[in-house]
C-alpha cells in the first residue's frame, strides 16, 4: 500500500489469532508489533460425598490466568516467533463413592507464550482449587501473573457451610470460581459462592446455586477472538436430599470455574466447572 493511502485509509494492520500452539511470521514492512497473552483458568473442583452428620465440604473454585500486552519494534523481531497458548484446565469429576473426597481439576496445559518476548503466568498452585474434604482439598489458589494479575478463588468452607466467593478482580484480569456450597454435621445444605466479576462489567455478579434450586449463574463469556477477559463461574449449591449441583464454567477468556457441591452419600457429588481457555493475538502494524 502506497503511503498516500495508508495516509488516507489509516494504518494498515495484520491480526493473527492463536488459540493453540503456532508460529508467528513477520509480514513484509512490519513497523510494531503488539502481543497480548491471555492464561487460561483452572478448573474447579467437586464436592465431597459422605455420611449424614458428617462434614462435607464442596470444592474450592478455580482461579484465573494473568494477562500480558507488550509493544515490540519489529525489527527487534526475528522472522519467526514460536507461540505457545494454554488450554483451561478441567474441572475435578463428581464423586459417585460413598465416603470420598472431591476430585481436584486437571491441569493447566502450557503457559501462553510468544517466543522469549512476552509470556502470561498461570496459577501457581492449581492443585489447590482441588475437590472438598480434609487437608489439601477445598483451598482457594493463587492467580495468574501478568501486567494485569488474575482473581484469587473462593475456598471451600471447612464447616460444610457457604461456598467462599471468588477475590475481585482489580487490575484488568479475569475473574475466579466461586466454592460450591458444604453440608454441615446438622446436616444443612448451602449455597454455593459467588464467582468473580471484573471491572469493565462491574454490574454482573456470578451467583453461586441454592440448594435444590436455581443453579449457579452463568459465567460472562466474551466475543470469540476479542481476548476480553472472562468472568468466574458460581460455585455449585449442595444437596441431601438428590445429587449435588455442578460449578459453572469460567467465562472466556481465562477465567476460573467454580467448585462443586457436596452431597450425602447415594447421592453424586457435584462436578468441578471447567476452566476457561487462553489467547494470543498477535498485532502487527505498518
Amino acid at each position: 500500500m502506497s503511503l498516500l493511502l495508508r495516509t488516507l485509509l489509516g494504518p494498515s494492520v495484520d491480526i493473527q489469532y492463536f488459540t493453540g500452539n503456532g508460529t508467528w511470521t513477520k509480514p513484509t514492512g512490519a513497523k510494531l508489533v503488539d502481543v497480548l497473552c491471555v492464561s487460561p483458568g483452572v478448573g474447579g473442583g467437586s464436592g465431597r460425598r459422605g455420611a449424614p452428620g458428617t462434614v462435607r465440604q464442596g470444592g474450592g473454585g478455580g482461579t484465573s490466568g494473568g494477562v500480558s500486552r507488550q509493544t515490540i519494534p519489529a525489527v527487534s523481531l526475528p522472522a519467526t516467533v514460536a507461540v505457545t497458548c494454554g488450554v483451561g484446565s478441567t474441572g475435578g469429576a463428581a464423586v459417585t463413592t460413598d465416603d470420598t473426597n472431591g476430585n481436584p481439576p486437571g491441569s493447566v496445559a502450557g503457559i501462553p507464550k510468544f517466543g522469549t518476548y512476552v509470556f502470561a503466568g498461570i496459577s501457581l498452585f492449581p492443585s489447590a482449587s482441588g475437590g472438598g474434604g480434609t487437608g489439601a482439598g477445598g483451598l482457594n489458589s493463587t492467580p495468574g501473573t501478568g501486567m494485569a494479575v488474575g482473581s484469587a478463588s473462593g475456598a471451600a468452607s471447612t464447616t460444610g457451610l457457604v461456598g467462599g466467593n471468588a477475590g475481585a478482580s482489580l487490575t484488568g484480569g479475569a475473574g475466579a470460581g466461586g466454592a460450591g456450597g458444604g453440608i454441615s454435621t446438622a446436616n444443612v445444605a448451602s449455597a454455593g459462592g459467588v464467582g468473580s466479576n471484573i471491572q469493565i462489567t462491574n454490574s454482573i455478579i456470578q451467583t453461586g446455586g441454592v440448594p435444590d434450586g436455581a443453579l449457579p449463574l452463568a459465567a460472562v463469556t466474551q466475543p470469540v477472538n476479542s481476548g476480553l477477559p472472562g468472568h468466574g463461574g458460581g460455585g455449585g449449591a449442595s444437596s441431601i436430599t438428590q445429587a449435588a449441583q455442578a460449578g459453572a464454567d469460567g467465562g472466556w477468556y481465562g477465567a476460573g470455574g467454580g467448585g462443586g457441591g457436596a452431597s450425602t452419600n447415594g447421592f453424586a457429588s457435584g462436578k468441578g466447572g471447567e476452566g476457561a481457555p487462553g489467547i494470543v493475538i498477535v498485532t502487527t502494524y505498518f
